[in-house]
């Protein structure tokens, strides 16, 4: 059974939610692969929650933040726990679509084009 039709605006509004928690390297090798993206047909942000890290990561976020072609919203939730800090997120994204990755992972290039093309195809 077929859904609804979804009525997503073009550019979609995209917000991608990264959580960490005391992984200051892994997540400063994950944030540079957000700068290769193609945000073609997207209005994008990037949300960082940092789970309480005891480590240098909120600089590590800041000093991302200043050089991202995109804004990038810092938030805490010291309250340990994935769950909490997904949740945090979610609360803090402004965008239609929201995708969600690991502090260690790379996002490709086309990541967030392809998620947003799909959706106003879906329009």
């Amino acid at each position: 059974m077929k859904g609804p039709a979804l009525n997503y605006r073009s550019p979609v509004n995209v917000s991608a939610v990264v959580c960490t928690r005391d992984r200051a390297a892994a997540l400063r090798r994950g944030l540079a692969s957000f700068l290769e993206l193609n945000l073609d047909g997207a209005v994008f942000e990037l949300v960082v929650v940092d789970n309480g890290s005891a480590d240098e990561t909120a600089s590590v976020i800041t000093g991302f933040a200043a050089q991202a072609p995109f804004p990038v919203r810092l938030v805490a939730e010291p309250e340990p726990g994935l769950s909490r800090a997904r949740n945090c997120g979610l609360r803090h994204a402004t965008g239609d679509l929201i995708l969600m990755t690991d502090d260690d992972c790379y996002v490709q290039p086309e990541w967030v084009q392809a998620r947003a093309a799909w959706c106003r195809d879906q329009g």
